[in-house]
């Protein structure tokens, strides 16, 4: 082989071409694997009801686990649900309303795991996060403007003082939110990709899932402080095997599944 021999440039463009078209159908495929539906989330509301969201439905369930109704998100606005469901305390939800806007650009950045440099305000009144009657199957945008994350994050809702937590998983940020949509604060430093959030002992737990760890965060009524500890959870067979993204976690009696 003659290493030192010229390659021509309509070879080399057609080189460059297959391989971007490579990487498009990937990204492309992964996406559809994605959109293949199965349970996404299993919630629970204030009532005691458990909610199955699958794809665009959510399934109510009474607390020993009866069927009582199927609930069509579309007739919230909802085309596709992209990050997290949250109940307020008084049975709302918080959810994301409108379009999928992501571009192909988008999906490379988030596949290659860079940060996302979109405004988090919707662009479009119909889309963003909305806080829905499930009953009468009404919705009031969250926030003014209208807040849209147009990317995965993870909500948590403090029953106590109705204080909206939310994980903005592609800006590396931690964002709080009054229960109209009035940003409280914000953490963007520290945090890598976090994921889920959960409320436990006046302390606020985050997966923080780049960074291999559990972050715990003392909070109080209105703001989020710095951080106050942070939790190894990745053992050392998981991390010779590679397994060390902790995305989400629950509280089984005294144990902690992550």
């Amino acid at each position: 082989m003659n290493l030192n021999a010229k390659v021509q440039p309509a070879v080399a463009s057609i080189v460059i071409v297959l391989a971007v078209l490579a990487i498009m159908i990937k990204i492309w495929g992964d996406g559809r694997a994605l959109a293949i539906g199965g349970p996404a989330q299993l919630l629970r509301a204030p009532s005691g009801d458990v909610y199955l969201q699958i794809q665009n439905q959510l399934l109510q369930h009474t607390p020993l686990g009866g069927f009582e109704r199927r609930i069509d998100l579309a007739e919230l606005g909802v085309t596709k649900i992209i990050g997290g469901i949250a109940f307020f305390p008084d049975g709302d939800i918080l959810v994301r309303r409108g379009r999928d806007s992501r571009s192909l650009l988008d999906n490379v950045r988030a596949y290659g795991r860079l940060q996302s440099q979109r405004s988090i305000l919707s662009p479009d009144p119909g889309s963003g996060l909305a806080r829905c009657d499930l009953d009468s199957m009404t919705c009031a945008p969250f926030g003014v403007p209208t807040i849209d994350f147009r990317a995965t994050f993870h909500a948590y809702i403090n029953a106590a003082t109705d204080i909206v937590y939310v994980s903005d998983t592609s800006r590396h940020t931690l964002r709080s939110y009054s229960a109209d949509g009035s940003e409280l604060s914000s953490i963007a430093t520290g945090m890598k990709f976090p994921n889920q959030l959960l409320l436990h002992d006046e302390q606020l737990l985050v997966a923080d899932t780049n960074n291999h760890r559990i972050a715990v965060l003392e909070v109080n009524r209105t703001v989020l402080p710095q951080e106050s500890a942070s939790i190894d959870v990745v053992p050392g067979e998981a991390e010779s095997r590679d397994e060390r993204w902790p995305t989400h976690f629950a509280r089984v009696a005294d144990r902690w599944w992550v």
